[in-house]
């Protein structure tokens, strides 16, 4: 059984076809007593993304701070992300939050507490946008 931090429990979460069109969100509850790390998080579009005024957003963190793990961007501002597309949140710069080697602690999940999965939908033209969604969270017990 995974414990603490050198043997974490890894899980990856995932949903398929989550519409972008309006905002949502699906919830992960971690096994009780454990911390989370986010490790990646990837989207696969499969309807394209369209954000004239505003991209589509993937957020990753508690109800209080929605974005505090991840904050994953479907291309920018009257540039959508077609369909087909893979995006991964360790290549995206500043996605996955509170994970730099240089700064110490890394931001973590608290125990018992369920994270939310926000899908926010792009602004501007026609806000279409469909993806599968993988999240990966080590799972750990200090």
């Amino acid at each position: 059984m995974a414990s603490g931090y050198e043997n974490p429990l890894r899980i990856t979460y995932s949903w398929s076809a989550l519409s972008f069109a309006t905002n949502g969100s699906r919830k992960i509850r971690g096994p009780r007593g454990m911390r989370g790390r986010l490790v990646d998080a990837m989207a696969h579009v499969t309807t394209t993304m369209v954000g004239t005024t505003t991209p589509a957003l993937l957020r990753l963190g508690p109800t209080a701070t929605p974005a505090a793990l991840l904050e994953l961007t479907f291309g920018a501002a009257g540039a959508g992300t077609a369909a087909g597309t893979v995006l991964n949140a360790a290549n995206q710069a500043g996605a996955i939050k509170g994970q730099n080697p240089q700064v110490q602690p890394h931001t973590l999940a608290a125990a018992d507490t369920d994270l939310e999965v926000n899908m926010v939908a792009g602004t501007g033209g026609a806000p279409a946008g469909v993806a599968d969604v993988f999240i990966t969270i080590e799972w750990m017990s200090f």
